[in-house]
């Protein structure tokens, strides 16, 4: 089980500032409240967090699309996870960014977790979208064939607050017809190989299993071949959408090339500036909580989920934008 840090006290932008008796069970901080008293209900507790933005879009022609940007306390004992009071919070899902030519292609949205006013407690997190071709990001966008890949961790999150967020992407350099792959959460994209060579692959992912089963995060999108180049990977763990590769022209085939839904990946890029190229994948928020907590919990829409996790925990799952709402006690 979880050995969360004893400290709840973190800075930045965004953060929570809470001093308070505290004890450890089920792998999570509790917090005490009342003359030396513990209690697990109804507040306030802490949760772990996993934030996904979406991933951004493949340029046609240019690089492949960055992986969304991945914040994070489970099993990261460099993080402190969030914590919660009566309230009402606002929980937006990233969208992923549109795949192809300028001006269409676009960066993948941002992923937040924000108080609602009233709220007993202020919250402000934000996993930014993965950087288009050639932009920064929560990872950056591949190098096209004229210009070096963009940064990632854009805006810059430090390990305290979940981050960072995320890798640049692989730099093509000028006179490089191939392009590079978009940065992802668990490395940097690969550089193109030169004018006749293929496209760089995507930067890997992360598995994480906040949710009770191992899922790979954040992957970035192939690079694109120049005809009649070989196209670059995605993401070596499986988000990011592959590159189409240089058919002189031919339309990608719809959803080929797309980095995966509710996980973050960037899109896969074309070489032929007369084709589509994939889209960015969308991201997913998770927030795991002691079971004992649940009863305080409402989550809407209905579209998102909780359901039990291992350790006497309970994880809901935002898949789409949303509220959670702690009762008051």
């Amino acid at each position: 089980m979880k050995d969360l840090k004893n400290k709840l006290t973190t800075s930045g932008k965004g953060s929570t500032n809470i001093q308070s008796k505290r004890t450890k069970g089920f792998g999570y901080q509790v917090l005490g409240f009342g003359s030396g008293g513990v209690s697990l209900a109804p507040n306030p507790f802490t949760a772990d967090y996993l934030m996904v933005a979406g991933g951004a879009g493949g340029a046609s022609p240019g690089g492949g699309g960055g992986g969304g940007g991945l914040l994070y306390s489970y099993c990261n004992p460099c993080a402190a996870a969030v914590s919660f009071d009566a309230g009402t919070f606002d929980i937006t899902i990233g969208g992923g960014g549109a795949g192809g030519n300028a001006p269409v292609r676009s960066s993948g949205g941002d992923s937040t977790i924000v108080s609602q006013a009233g709220a007993n407690v202020v919250i402000s997190k934000t996993a930014s979208g993965g950087g288009i071709s050639n932009t920064a990001g929560g990872s950056g966008g591949g190098g096209s064939h004229a210009q070096y890949g963009a940064a990632g961790n854009t805006p810059p999150v430090a390990a305290p607050l979940g981050g960072p967020q995320g890798n640049d992407g692989g730099g093509a350099g000028p006179g490089n017809y191939a392009s590079s792959g978009g940065g992802g959460r668990g490395g940097v994209g690969a550089s193109s190989s030169g004018t006749s060579g293929p496209g760089g692959a995507g930067g890997v992912g992360i598995p994480l299993s906040i949710s009770g089963s191992a899922l790979s995060y954040s992957g970035g999108g192939g690079g694109a071949a120049y005809n009649p180049g070989a196209q670059g990977g995605g993401s070596p763990c499986g988000t990011g959408g592959p590159a189409v590769p240089g058919t002189g022209g031919t339309p990608a085939a719809p959803g080929a090339y797309d980095g995966t839904t509710n996980r973050g990946g960037g899109g896969g890029s074309n070489g032929e500036s007369a084709s589509t190229a994939g889209a960015g994948g969308s991201g997913i928020v998770y927030l795991r909580y002691p079971a004992a907590i649940s009863p305080s919990i409402t989550v809407a829409p209905c579209t998102n989920t909780t359901a039990c996790t291992p350790g006497s925990t309970k994880t809901t799952t935002f898949t789409v934008s949303g509220t959670f709402c702690v009762a008051g006690g």
